[in-house]
């Protein structure tokens, strides 16, 4: 997280994957993750008021 000292804390959080086959086999695969909660959680980034 560039500068930031670690926070020693958890988070959970929510993601998803996709992945695209051709013939058979996997072609690419693609990751969604909720990062602006990880941030917050983590407390990197405000949260909204």
């Amino acid at each position: 997280m560039g500068d930031k000292e670690p926070t020693g804390k958890e988070y959970r959080g929510a993601g998803a994957f996709r992945l695209d086959f051709q013939d058979g086999k996997i072609r690419s695969i693609m990751s969604y993750w909720d990062t602006a909660s990880m941030m917050m959680q983590l407390g990197l980034i405000p949260s909204p008021k």
